[in-house]
């Protein structure tokens, strides 16, 4: 239950209201397999994106030549403008086309003699990639990444969107094992077990406040005060008035920790 109410309120705006718990009409199951239909969408979304990029590629002139080891390769059938290595993660590169020897001019000439012209004329033989200036070759990198910069950025954020949802999905369980056990946030052994119930409300302030200041760190920061309301603050051990406008008034977040709800003294 404590998971289902923390993913449900990540997935909001900034929250202004205690979230609410899952009623007898939405069991847990239901909410579980919505976050689950959400993620899946959401890997989808990034797939499309990512293929925008390659159409955007392909448009300009490269074909994509082969994907292997997370990887899709894109070189464009003028070779001095290069290739597009294009990684799983969204991460790209434009490069030049490797050296490569061709035939050189030598019409005419019988089988197995065709590179004779090369010893004399080495320039003949080699594609125009390797060998175009590196003012030339920028400037196409410049051109390329106007044309796709609006799509690549699309994916970048898609991709952020589906880490989230990845992120989120073992974020509540980190948060009861603190609460519940001690477990520092870092994971088992990272450092030392907290036994106090101020310690813990600590490193939970310290974890939310420590959030990205942009929109995939504001759902983070959102789940982790829906776990604080739901959780703590209906706990023996709440956060207290005097204690959250101390970590608020020391706080670098861009807003006050939102851990509505009873605030009494802990035992």
């Amino acid at each position: 239950m404590i998971w289902a109410l923390l993913l449900g309120a990540a997935r909001a705006e900034p929250p202004v209201a205690p979230a609410p718990a899952a009623g007898p009409d939405e069991p847990a199951e239901e909410i579980a397999e919505e976050i689950a239909e959400e993620i899946v969408v959401t890997w989808g979304q990034v797939r499309q994106a990512r293929q925008a990029v390659i159409d955007d590629l392909m448009e300009l002139g490269f074909s994509r030549i082969k994907e292997r080891d997370g990887r899709t390769i894109l070189k464009h059938t003028t070779t001095w403008r290069g290739k597009i290595v294009m990684y799983d993660d969204g991460y790209l590169k434009h490069r030049r086309q490797g050296l490569r020897l061709v035939e050189g001019p030598a019409k005419g000439l019988p089988e197995g003699t065709r590179w004779l012209p090369c010893v004399v004329i080495p320039t003949g033989c080699v594609q125009l990639g390797a060998t175009i200036s590196n003012r030339r070759f920028n400037a196409e990198r410049s051109r390329t990444l106007a044309r796709i910069e609006p799509d690549l950025r699309q994916l970048g954020d898609r991709m952020a969107d589906a880490s989230l949802g990845d992120t989120l999905g073992g974020l509540s369980e980190r948060l009861e094992a603190l609460w519940l056990g001690g477990v520092p946030l870092e994971g088992p052994g990272q450092a030392r077990t907290l036994e106090t119930y101020r310690a813990r409300r600590a490193a939970l302030f310290a974890f939310w406040e420590s959030r990205t200041d942009n929109r995939w760190g504001e759902s983070v920061r959102a789940g982790i005060e829906a776990f604080a309301r739901q959780v703590v603050q209906r706990s023996d051990h709440p956060f207290t008035v005097s204690e959250l406008e101390q970590l608020n008034a020391g706080s670098s977040a861009p807003r006050p920790f939102l851990a509505r709800g009873r605030a009494a003294d802990p035992r």
